[in-house]
């Protein structure tokens, strides 16, 4: 039931775009916030028991929802599960925004003010002056890196524990990102709750991300994937000083062909990125459905 959850989500995410309108995590943002300013410096929540009281709430109401119906009835528990694991991809969809960014990009050139409102649509948030200049590049490297926040690494949780990890791992997420945007009340000389749950954000990630960057490599150019996955901590990406992100990035261009300083002239790298996410997907939904073969044989 696995592989049905995710050959069904992937194509659920893939062709109806309604999905979005769902798929929001609004509420959580604001019970981030409405929780870290009722936490104290001085708290014994400033830190990983915050974080963990913040992200369990949720996945123990789904988990015991999701066993409630198993137990009830398969097919209700296999139906609630394939909801939260559709839940928890995205939320953003890359399909589309790849797309008609690249109907307006022109390599080589002066990025537009339409690609450049495209780009800040992708990467979530305003492109800085020297982004402007490598704006293709930009939105590359966000891609390579995005996906396993949106797509991989929850598709990796949900195989090997469940939905319910699948929902926890992107909570994580989402909270990390969250408590990194500043707030007025906030003290900005220390703040464990964030510093933790990045660290917990790195651990969740640790796995999948090196999965990941070595799938890019066996989905596109093998022999320089596999020497930018060897030697990510040499590469020169400084947009990206976190070691997870670094490590898809590098391995990402390099199983791509390209540098981080790449100005390639020819064709759209983004849309080379989305190429190199899709054949990967196909490569882990088929190690997916061999692992499953394997265990009914079994």
């Amino acid at each position: 039931m696995t592989l049905i959850s995710i050959i069904f989500s992937l194509l659920a995410e893939r062709f109806f775009n309604a999905i979005n309108e769902y798929r929001q995590f609004d509420w959580f943002a604001r019970f981030v916030d409405w929780s870290r300013t009722k936490i104290s410096k001085e708290s014994a929540f400033n830190g990983w028991l915050g974080v963990i009281a913040i992200v369990i709430a949720i996945p123990l109401v789904a988990a015991f929802i999701y066993h409630e119906l198993h137990d009830w009835f398969y097919l209700f528990g296999f139906l609630f599960g394939v909801v939260v694991l559709l839940f928890s991809l995205g939320p953003q969809r890359f399909y589309h925004q790849i797309k008609d960014f690249c109907e307006v990009i022109q390599p080589g050139e002066s990025a537009s003010e339409e690609a450049i409102a495209n780009a800040e649509k992708l990467l979530g948030r305003e492109v800085s002056e020297e982004e402007k200049t490598h704006l293709d590049q930009a939105v590359t490297e966000m891609m390579l890196v995005k996906s396993v926040n949106s797509l991989f690494g929850v598709i990796f949780w949900f195989s090997i524990l469940g939905p319910i990890a699948a929902l926890t791992y992107r909570l994580i997420l989402l909270l990390a990102e969250r408590l990194a945007e500043p707030v007025e009340s906030a003290d900005d000389d220390e703040n464990p709750l964030l510093e933790t749950s990045q660290q917990l954000a790195f651990y969740v990630q640790w796995i999948p991300v090196r999965l990941l960057a070595l799938s890019y490599a066996v989905a596109g150019n093998f022999v320089e994937g596999m020497a930018r996955f060897k030697n990510a901590d040499d590469d020169a990406v400084e947009r990206w000083p976190n070691q997870n992100e670094r490590l898809l990035v590098s391995s990402g261009l390099g199983s791509l062909g390209l540098k981080s300083d790449d100005d390639a002239k020819q064709r759209c790298n983004a849309s080379a990125a989305l190429d190199l996410i899709r054949r990967t997907i196909a490569l882990w939904v088929g190690l997916i459905a061999l692992m499953t073969l394997t265990g009914w044989l079994a």
